[in-house]
C-alpha cells in the first residue's frame, strides 16, 4: 500500500543555477502536490461547504427586475429585439417579430412574471403570442401600456421567454425607419411565489461553481503559502460567489460560469507543465529562480488571467473599437497591410494604422475560426506573457522576488490593467508588451557573451513594436535613444548602449522603407492640418479641450473645455491628477517617485533608475504634447510597466520593515486591485 505524498515527503527542488533546474522537476512537483491535494480531506471539505452555500445563496428569494432600454437589459435578451429608446419618460424596447429573452439561474417553484408592454401599431393594437417555457397562450393588446401577470410553475435552471407579432414598417407611412418593428417592452418583473424550499439550478451552476472552488484551492496550494491564508483566500471567494448568487443574480450566466471553469482548468495546466519551460527561459536569460517563485509567480498571472477571460467572453460584452480591430484583422487576412483610420489621438484625422498585431493573429485566425474569439483571447493572453517579463525585468535589474511579485500585481491589478473592458486599446497593449520585452533584452546578462545576438533580438522587437501603433514611431525612439545616451554617458557601457542605438537605427531605416515610406504624403498633410487648425482656433480665441479624446462617465473622465491659458494649465493639472487616481489610485505612482530617487542612491540599481525615470519623464511629455496640440496621447497606458516596477520597490522595502510597513504594503496593494477589480465588474456587467 503507497503512502500518500506530503509536503515531508516531497523532495526538494534543486536551487536553480546557470546550469539549470534538474529536468522537469518544478512539474515532478507540481503533480505530486496536486495529487496530495486531491487525497487530503481540505479540498473535499471546501467543495461540500461551497455547494451547501451556494444551495443555501439560492434560498435567498430573489426578483429579477429589468428595465427595458436601461442595463441590465441586454444580458437577458438572446435576440430579436431593437436598440434601446426613450420617450422622455420611460425607455424601452421595440421587439421584432420574434424576441427571445433568457431569465437566467432560477429554483424551482410558483413564479410570478409580470410585464409592461405597448402593442401599438398602426393598424391598431396586435395580439401578441408568448411562450413561456412548454406553454404557448395569446394576448390581445389594446394600443395602450399594459401590464400583463403571468403564474409560473418552473423547475430549475434558466427560463426562455419568447414573444411573436406581426409587424410593421414606419417607412411604409412615409417615415425614415425602414425597421420592422413588432410591440414594445418597458419592463419586466420575475417574483418567487411561497416560501418553501426550493431545488436550485445543480448541474448549470452549483456544480460547476463548486468544481471552480476545488480547482482554485489545488491551484493556489502549489504557490505553498500557509494553509490560513489559503483558506482564507478560498473563503473570500465562496463568500463573492455568494453574494453573486444571493444578490446580483440576474448577472450569473451558465456560459461565464463555465468559461470560469475551462480557463481554470487551463490555469492548472499551466501551473503543472508551464513552470519548467519559464524557468528554462529565465536561465537563458541569465536569471536564477526557484520552485516557489515560479509557482507563485504563475498563481498572480494565472488569477488576473482567468478573472479577465470571465469578463472577455461574458455574453453580450461590448466594448469600444472590438469591431474596428475585428476589421481590420480580416483585412490583414485578405492580404492588406497598407491601411489608414481616423485617429481621435490625431485630431481624428485620417492616420497610418500599423497592422503588426493582425499580423500576428492572422496565421492564427486560420486555426482558430473564430476572429472576434481570437483578438479577445490574444488581448488577455499577451498582457498575462507582459506579467512574467516584467517578473524577468525586475529580477534581472536586482530587485526581490517580493518586488517582482508587487510589480505584477501593480501591473495586472490596478485599473489601467482593465481598460481594455472599456477601450479596445489592444494595439498599443500590443505595443507595450513589445516595450516590455526590449526591458528583459535591456537587462538580460546575454550581453556579455552574446551581444551581437542580443542586439538582433533588440533589433527585430524594435521593428515589430514600430509597426504596432504609430505612436510607437516617436515612443521608441525618444525612449531607447535617451536611455542608450544616458547609458554610454552615465556608466560607460558603450558597448550595450552602442549596439542599442545601432539597432534603434536599423529598425528606424527598415520600418520607412518597407512600410512608413507609403504614408509620408499623408502624415504631412496631417500635420499641416494640425497646424492650420490650430492657428484657425487661435483666430477665434483661446480654447482647448483638456483630455481630448477620452471620456468615461462611469470612472470620471471626462473632456473638460477651457476658454484662457490658466484655466488650461489648472484644469490640465487637474486632470492629470485625476487620471493617477482613476487609472492606479495615486499611492503607486507617488511611490514610483520616491522609488527612482531611492533607486539612484544605490550603486546596484542606478540602471533600473535610469530606465525608469526616462519612461516616466516620457509620460509627462506626451501629456504636455496633447495638450499643446489639442490631441489625447494614451501616455497614462505607455507608464504602466515604469509605476510598477517603481511602486514595488518602495512596497518592498515598506514590508522589510515589520508590522507597520507590511500593513501599507498590502493596504495599497489591496486598493488597487480592488479597485481594478471593480471597474472590471462595473464594465462587464453595464
Amino acid at each position: 500500500m503507497s503512502t500518500p505524498t506530503t509536503d515531508a515527503t516531497l523532495a526538494p527542488l534543486p536551487r536553480a543555477t546557470p546550469s539549470g533546474l534538474a529536468g522537469w522537476s518544478v512539474t515532478r512537483w507540481n503533480l505530486a502536490r496536486v495529487r496530495d491535494t486531491l487525497r487530503s480531506r481540505t479540498v473535499w471539505l471546501c467543495g461540500v461547504l461551497a455547494f451547501i452555500v451556494f444551495a443555501l445563496a439560492f434560498q435567498i428569494p430573489y426578483v429579477y427586475t429589468i428595465d427595458f432600454g436601461a442595463r441590465p437589459d441586454h444580458l437577458l435578451i438572446l435576440g430579436g429585439m431593437h436598440d434601446d429608446e426613450s420617450d422622455g419618460a420611460q425607455t424601452y424596447r421595440w421587439t421584432r417579430a420574434r424576441a427571445e429573452l433568457r431569465v437566467p439561474a432560477l429554483v424551482s417553484g410558483a413564479w410570478q412574471l409580470v410585464m409592461r408592454v405597448n402593442g401599438w401599431q398602426p393598424a391598431g393594437g396586435v395580439p401578441v403570442q408568448i411562450q413561456l417555457g412548454d406553454a404557448v397562450l395569446t394576448r390581445p393588446s389594446d394600443g395602450d401600456w399594459q401590464e400583463w401577470t403571468f403564474d409560473l410553475d418552473v423547475s430549475a435552471g434558466d427560463y426562455d421567454i419568447i414573444l411573436s407579432s406581426d409587424t410593421f414598417k414606419p417607412s411604409d407611412s412615409g417615415n425614415a425607419d425602414t425597421r420592422e418593428l413588432g410591440i414594445r417592452l418597458d419592463s419586466m418583473s420575475l417574483a418567487p411565489m411561497g416560501g418553501s424550499f426550493r431545488i436550485p439550478p445543480v448541474a448549470g451552476y452549483i456544480l460547476p461553481l463548486t468544481l471552480g472552488v476545488m480547482l482554485f484551492y489545488a491551484t493556489a496550494r502549489l504557490a505553498e503559502m500557509r494553509e490560513r491564508y489559503l483558506l482564507a483566500l478560498t473563503a473570500a471567494l465562496i463568500a463573492a460567489l455568494f453574494a453573486a448568487i444571493a444578490f446580483y443574480r440576474v448577472y450569473l450566466n451558465a456560459q461565464a460560469v463555465w468559461t470560469l471553469v475551462f480557463f481554470l482548468v487551463g490555469g492548472l495546466v499551466f501551473m503543472l507543465f508551464g513552470m519548467d519551460l519559464l524557468g528554462g527561459l529565465y536561465r537563458r536569460l541569465g536569471l536564477e529562480t526557484d520552485r516557489i517563485s515560479l509557482n507563485r509567480l504563475g498563481l498572480i498571472v494565472v488569477a488576473f488571467f482567468v478573472l479577465k477571460a470571465v469578463g472577455s467572453f461574458y455574453p453580450g460584452m461590448y466594448i469600444i473599437d472590438q469591431i474596428f480591430h475585428l476589421h481590420r484583422l480580416q483585412f490583414v487576412e485578405k492580404g492588406n497591410l497598407f491601411f489608414v483610420t481616423r485617429s481621435r489621438e490625431f485630431g481624428s484625422l485620417e492616420t497610418v494604422y500599423p497592422p503588426a498585431l493582425y499580423v500576428f493573429l492572422s496565421p492564427l485566425a486560420t486555426l482558430f475560426g473564430d476572429d472576434l474569439a481570437l483578438i479577445r483571447l490574444a488581448v488577455i493572453l499577451t498582457e498575462a506573457i507582459g506579467g512574467l517579463m516584467l517578473f524577468a525585468v525586475a529580477r534581472l535589474a536586482h530587485l526581490s522576488s517580493r518586488a517582482g511579485f508587487f510589480a505584477v500585481l501593480l501591473y495586472l491589478g490596478s485599473p489601467i490593467a482593465f481598460i481594455t473592458f472599456g477601450w479596445g486599446v489592444y494595439a498599443n497593449l500590443f505595443a507595450q508588451q513589445l516595450f516590455i520585452l526590449m526591458l528583459v533584452l535591456w537587462f538580460t546578462t546575454r550581453w556579455r557573451g552574446h551581444p551581437l545576438q542580443t542586439a538582433a533580438f533588440i533589433w527585430l522587437a524594435l521593428i515589430v513594436g514600430l509597426v504596432s501603433h504609430a505612436s510607437m514611431v516617436i515612443l521608441l525612439s525618444l525612449y531607447w535613444g535617451l536611455v542608450s545616451c544616458a547609458n554610454w554617458l552615465l556608466f560607460q557601457e558603450h558597448k550595450r548602449a552602442a549596439f542599442v542605438f545601432g539597432a534603434l537605427v536599423a529598425a528606424l531605416l527598415v520600418t520607412f522603407g518597407v512600410y512608413f515610406s507609403f504614408f509620408v504624403d499623408k502624415t504631412l498633410a496631417n500635420i499641416g492640418a494640425l497646424q492650420s487648425n490650430s492657428a484657425s482656433a487661435a483666430t477665434e480665441g483661446f480654447e482647448r479641450v483638456v483630455g481630448n479624446g477620452m471620456a468615461e462617465v462611469g470612472i470620471g473622465l471626462l473632456p473638460v473645455r477651457v476658454h484662457s491659458p490658466v484655466e488650461w494649465v489648472l484644469q490640465g493639472a487637474w486632470y492629470l491628477a485625476r487620471e493617477t487616481w482613476v487609472y492606479y489610485r495615486t499611492i503607486p505612482i507617488l511611490f514610483a517617485l520616491v522609488g527612482f530617487a531611492l533607486m539612484w542612491c544605490d550603486p546596484v540599481l542606478k540602471d533600473l533608475a535610469v530606465v525608469l525615470f526616462v519612461g516616466v519623464l516620457l509620460v509627462i511629455t506626451f501629456f504636455l504634447v496633447g495638450m499643446m496640440l489639442n490631441v489625447y496621447t494614451r501616455y497614462m497606458l505607455f507608464g504602466a510597466p515604469f509605476f510598477a516596477l517603481g511602486g514595488a520597490y518602495v512596497l518592498d522595502r515598506l514590508a522589510a520593515r515589520g508590522l507597520p510597513g507590511r500593513a501599507v504594503a498590502v493596504g495599497t496593494l489591496a486598493l488597487v486591485i480592488v479597485s481594478g477589480i471593480g471597474y472590471w465588474f462595473t464594465r462587464v456587467v453595464n
